[in-house]
């Protein structure tokens, strides 16, 4: 994990390993932030505005806010987190986390490359009570940051053009 937390050491844990890839084929998928949490707690959820470490994400590719959330609740809401780096088309990643009893929830976050605020993941996935493994599909999701252009104009961002604000929720893409 990203951060050593004094609370892990109380409670029994196990160790998670977490393994993606794009199966529909031409995504770049950014650097994913992986955490574990108590229950209760997620990183988005469909029809609410998206927390600002998602909106990083999905219009960035920063993991740093959903890795700063964590490491800085004080292990209260998080327990460990992990980085992995962006995959490639046909590229596999793996990554390692911690979860314990008191934080036995798994989300996981990246950007969809080919986007202006769209992101895929998981929340909520009780991973402390697998007993064996499991395996989820995830799908695209949108921020609600961006009109969904996908023109490639939200790149030229940087030349003075902005982006579009869409005002919206957390949707599917």
């Amino acid at each position: 994990g990203l951060a050593a937390n004094p609370a892990l050491a109380a409670d029994p844990s196990r160790r998670v390993v977490i393994e993606y890839e794009d199966t529909a084929g031409g995504q770049l998928l950014s650097s994913s932030a992986f955490v574990a949490y108590r229950h209760s707690v997620h990183l988005w959820e469909l029809g609410k505005p998206a927390s600002l470490p998602v909106r990083e994400m999905a219009e960035e590719g920063s993991p740093e806010w959903v890795l700063g959330t964590a490491v800085f609740s004080d292990g209260k809401d998080f327990g460990d987190a992990a980085v992995a780096p962006p995959v490639a088309p046909g590229q596999r990643r793996k990554v390692e986390l911690t979860v314990t009893a008191s934080h036995p929830e798994v989300s996981g976050v990246f950007m969809l490359g080919q986007t202006n605020d769209g992101f895929a993941g998981v929340d909520a996935i009780d991973a402390y009570r697998l007993t064996a493994p499991k395996t989820v599909e995830v799908f695209a999701l949108d921020a609600g940051t961006s009109k969904n252009i996908e023109d490639k104009a939200h790149l030229r961002a940087f030349e003075g053009f902005g982006r579009e604000a869409e005002g919206g929720v957390v949707a599917p893409h």
